[in-house]
């Protein structure tokens, strides 16, 4: 059995298509989808009315939930919600905007099955374009990819550090098309779409945090240890990519400042090493196609610059402040 919970904020446009996805996910696989709980979280727009009106079609097993603004906030009144009514029921956690793949839902929870020892399995962002039809939708078409090229090749990320007793798990259940380079990729899961194996497993976000997988990350194997957390390279979610500097920059920009809180916090700040990733130029110069080899480079300037930024600029926004949803 599973539950899924999504935080919602103005997703008017996106949220019907997402849980049209969840829905057919849902029913390619064996394990039994006992709930969706769904956080409004101050929304300002017809996204309510729009899950109501989607599942009267779909007819998921529904519940809502209202929150106050602010991305943590939302997150934990899900925990809260699934700690209180199911305490020893797996746990999904996806976005509003985001389409989680058909198989992805099976290869996620067969996993836990598979490997006892695993709190955490995380799904794989992948990005989808739009096909360009004039001179600026072909420009931003090529920016999107630009800044989404290493979830297109995950590859080409690998961790700084020495992190492989955290990827024991490849050597026996290797997975496909990644096999023993897993032991080179990073440790922490991403926030788009994971499973816990059971909502009791994790913690509530702390208040000072702004997201939901930095925190857990170094929560868990603070908890449980190494080889606790897996990335399903093949258990996709499916999302609109940044085609905008200003907005690419503002959410990396978050996620520096999230791993500066969270090493702030005593009890996890020896963890934090563990989330250092750098590109792997030599799996890029040898496997990547010629096009995107230039593209690479052009990211590898783009990240260079907004590393730099980032300490010299002092972190403003909210989560949701910036999240103006493009079309």
């Amino acid at each position: 059995d599973y539950i899924v919970v999504i935080p919602a904020y103005n997703e008017e446009s996106r949220i019907a298509a997402s849980l049209k996805a969840l829905k057919n996910a849902s029913e390619a696989t064996d394990h039994r989808l006992v709930q969706v709980i769904i956080a409004l979280n101050g929304c300002t727009d017809a996204t309510e009315a729009v899950i109501r009106r989607t599942n009267k079609q779909l007819q998921l097993p529904l519940t809502l939930l209202h929150s106050e603004r602010g991305y943590v906030t939302a997150m934990n009144t899900l925990f809260s919600h699934a700690k209180l009514y199911y305490p020893d029921t797996t746990i999904v956690k996806t976005d509003a905007d985001s389409m989680v793949c058909r198989s992805a839902l099976g290869i996620l929870l067969d996993q836990l099955v598979r490997s006892p020892k695993l709190i955490i399995v995380g799904g794989h962002p992948m990005p989808i374009f739009d096909k360009p039809h004039n001179l600026q939708s072909a420009v931003r078409h090529l920016k999107a990819r630009i800044l989404s090229l290493r979830s297109v090749y995950p590859l080409s990320q690998v961790s700084t550090h020495d992190t492989s007793n955290y990827h024991e798990i490849c050597r026996t259940d290797p997975q496909p098309n990644i096999l023993d380079k897993e032991v080179r990729l990073k440790t922490f899961f991403h926030g788009r779409l994971w499973c816990a194996r059971t909502s009791s497993h994790i913690a509530n976000l702390d208040d000072s945090v702004i997201g939901d997988d930095v925190f857990l990350t170094v929560w868990t194997y603070k908890s449980y240890g190494p080889n606790t957390i897996r990335v399903r390279y093949d258990a996709n979610a499916l999302y609109h990519p940044y085609s905008g500097l200003r907005r690419h920059w503002k959410v990396y920009k978050r996620i520096h400042e999230d791993k500066r809180r969270v090493m702030m916090l005593p009890a996890y700040s020896d963890l934090q090493q563990t989330q250092q990733v750098r590109l792997d130029w030599l799996y890029i110069l040898l496997h990547v196609p010629v096009k995107d080899k230039v593209l690479f480079m052009i990211y590898g300037i783009i990240v260079g610059f907004e590393n730099t930024s980032f300490n010299m600029v002092r972190y403003r926004d909210s989560f949701w402040q910036y999240q103006e949803k493009e079309a």
